[in-house]
């Protein structure tokens, strides 16, 4: 429970399998910093919880009113979580109950007076965003002996979104007091933007700067998330504060030195990798792709590998649909397929009288429909002119060695590894992420000549880079 003063407090009505219970306290404790939980604490009395129970989802709406019993502020979430609750009993007529909820999807709106009535009134507003530090604006803070701090504004980055939004991205400073008593500041990065009450819905939906941030993400190499938006009109003041995603952790260590091209030419990546993303046909699937590309470096080494994996074979699905490569035996074609292999495995001298043996066979017949993915795999970096030939084998295994697919089979049937090998399996997790790195810029549509994953560059920085032929021996030895 948060020990902080509420921010809002107000009566209000909940709503859980479409039965309503009408009336109930509930303090609002927004977050001082955006990374932080937004919470709800709800007080029924007695007839209220016995109305209400404990549902784990459920609605909420109220207002507060001002004097004469006009709506001032307004409060909502079509989606809100019981995290815990409890009843202390004081005696036979006294009980004391607390509800302590998150809303994913906080919308409180405060209405002004204002004699303005425009239907075409300009909004300002800001999107609220993660740290991600190739938007960071250059800023030069200035202190005085006096105390007086002095920011001298330099370059701040613009961006126009794919719904004609225009984004211009800038920190904003906030303060607030540490458990000393101390006020202390801290930077917020956000995306301003101006609209008209006509592009209101279209300038706040989440996905077109959602699709922005995750590029920006996967090039920074650290994940950058929209929390919520805030915007002001003559007539009112909304925010709204986002919570149906993971927060990224953010890591204090990570600089220029840790992201996948050079600051100096992320304008240019975002205008040629926004504008092919959204033209791209199977735009989801790229999506995905790129998601599972971005950096999550706190998941178990698992996770992580397979991850990465997923991500490559997505990219290879998107090239199998639009070369149709993705089936040797048609859908239609497949039941007579089957038909004549189950004659053909049947009559085999081998397995004539081995029952158990041909339906083992016969399990596996699926599996020859589909175009292998070592074949799609080469096609494809034939096609994006990908060359691959100074990092791990992805599928060739010529020479014997393991290769990366191979590794991504043992992890997905649960072979094990010895101690030995484990600073062998990150080299290899390193060389995965290279590969798709390498096949994810060139989807998009930037060189990877021209990032941190060129042969040059790797050559120069990466140690892991150049010792891969020995740890793969060592995974190759005991396989």
């Amino acid at each position: 429970m948060s020990s902080q003063t509420e921010d809002h407090r107000l009566k209000v009505s909940i709503t859980h399998d479409n039965n309503v219970t009408e009336d109930i306290l509930c303090e609002v404790y927004l977050p001082k910093r955006l990374t932080e939980p937004v919470e709800l604490i709800f007080r029924p009395t007695s007839q209220q919880l016995g109305q209400l129970g404990l549902p784990f989802e459920f609605s909420i709406y109220g207002e507060i009113k001002d004097s004469s019993g006009e709506p001032r502020t307004r409060i909502n979430a079509n989606k809100v979580y019981s995290k815990y609750g409890s009843t202390k009993q004081w005696g036979q007529e006294i009980s004391e109950s607390v509800i302590i909820g998150e809303p994913i999807d906080l919308r409180i709106t405060m209405l002004l007076r204002s004699d303005k009535k425009d239907e075409k009134d300009t909004s300002r507003g800001t999107f609220w965003l993660t740290h991600n530090i190739m938007l960071t604006p250059v800023k030069c803070l200035t202190t005085s002996f006096t105390g007086e701090v002095t920011v001298n504004q330099g370059h701040n980055f613009s961006f126009t979104l794919e719904n004609g939004t225009r984004l211009k991205f800038d920190h904003y400073y906030r303060y607030l007091k540490n458990d000393k008593g101390d006020m202390v500041s801290f930077p917020e990065l956000v995306a301003e933007f101006e609209m008209d009450a006509e592009r209101n819905a279209l300038a706040l939906s989440f996905e077109p700067i959602d699709d922005f941030l995750m590029l920006t993400s996967f090039i920074a190499r650290q994940r950058c998330v929209c929390l919520g938006w805030e915007v002001y009109s003559s007539s009112e003041i909304t925010r709204f504060y986002r919570r149906d995603m993971t927060i990224p952790k953010i890591e204090k260590s990570h600089s220029f030195n840790d992201t996948l091209i050079d600051i100096r030419d992320f304008e240019k990546f975002t205008s040629i990798a926004y504008n092919n993303f959204v033209k791209a046909e199977e735009r989801e699937l790229l999506r995905q792709a790129v998601y599972k590309s971005t950096g999550r470096e706190n998941t178990t080494f698992e996770s992580n590998y397979l991850r990465l994996y997923s991500a490559l074979e997505t990219l290879v699905l998107i090239y199998r649909k639009y070369y149709d490569l993705e089936f040797i035996v048609k859908l239609s074609e497949q039941k007579a397929f089957e038909k004549e292999m189950k004659g053909f495995i049947k009559s085999c001298s081998l397995f004539s009288e081995e029952k158990n043996k041909r339906k083992l066979l016969y399990e596996k017949l699926p599996e020859l429909y589909r175009v292998s993915f070592s074949t799609a795999f080469k096609e494809f970096c034939k096609s994006y002119n990908i060359n691959l030939n100074d990092l791990w084998p992805v599928v060739d295994r010529e020479d014997g060695g393991i290769n990366l697919s191979d590794i991504r089979n043992k992890l997905i049937h649960g072979d094990t590894f010895s101690q030995r090998q484990q600073r062998a399996l990150m080299s290899a997790k390193e060389h995965l992420r290279w590969v798709v790195e390498r096949a994810t810029l060139s989807v998009l549509g930037w060189p990877y000549s021209e990032s941190k994953v060129s042969q040059m560059f790797l050559e120069n920085n990466m140690k892991m880079y150049k010792e891969w032929s020995e740890d793969r021996r060592i995974l190759t030895e005991n396989d």
